[in-house]
């Protein structure tokens, strides 16, 4: 929803699942197309893999993992 993006909501979530369960041996994925999920992911400490799964014409899949 708009009126709730750029708060910091998202990475406080993720900050927060880091500090119960761990800040490393994570792995995600996200829509590559989601650009604003790709600089949250990159800000926090996630790297790319090099996987991507094509799903459609208009959205791939692409994967990350945090060491």
């Amino acid at each position: 929803m708009p009126e709730h993006r750029n708060k910091g909501y998202a990475r406080q979530a993720i900050r927060e699942a880091e500090k119960i369960h761990g800040s490393e041996n994570w792995c995600l994925d996200t829509i590559l197309q989601e650009k604003g999920n790709i600089r949250l992911y990159e800000k926090l400490g996630y790297r790319q893999t090099g996987r991507i799964e094509k799903i459609n014409d208009k959205m791939d899949i692409v994967f990350f993992i945090k060491m």
